[in-house]
């Protein structure tokens, strides 16, 4: 599914969907020489990734965005099998459908792993009654943001 770029992205396979961002912080917390916000406190690729490294915090990026505002247009079979494997694939506008159906494959260990923990918590009485804590997407960003996630 193609989005809407915000209008200060740079040109490429990278960008922000627009009127997507929350203004979390977390984009530029991995990947500060990626990201930028504009004055309305919108965020936007202002470098697209060319060294190994950035490629890297750019995914990292993805990872711990808080409502997959992070989007990739591109082709490059390599960076779409890193984002599906890190359960971002859904932030892909285009997979071929072998990586529709791995993206599938994650997507649903992702969820199971999440209703055996969340299972866990409410039987201990420990789970938090945010409403986001049902969202295992949202959940999983927390986690991995925390460090303590898959």
């Amino acid at each position: 599914m193609a989005c809407t770029p915000h209008k200060s992205n740079v040109p490429g396979d990278f960008y922000v969907e627009d009127g997507c961002c929350t203004s979390c912080g977390m984009p530029t917390t991995e990947a500060p020489d990626l990201f930028e916000y504009d004055p309305d406190g919108h965020c936007y690729v202002r470098k697209q990734p060319t060294a190994t490294d950035e490629v890297d915090r750019m995914i990292l990026a993805f990872e711990v965005q808080d409502i997959g505002c992070i989007r990739y247009k591109g082709t490059d079979r390599a960076i779409q099998i890193r984002l599906v494997e890190s359960g971002e694939g859904e932030q892909c506008d285009v997979l071929n459908p072998d990586l529709k159906e791995r993206n599938a494959i994650v997507q649903a260990e992702r969820a199971a792993r999440f209703a055996t923990w969340k299972a866990s918590q409410d039987l201990t009485g420990s789970a938090s009654s945010h409403k986001s804590c049902g969202d295992p997407t949202v959940f999983r960003r927390f986690l991995h943001w925390l460090g303590i996630g898959a």
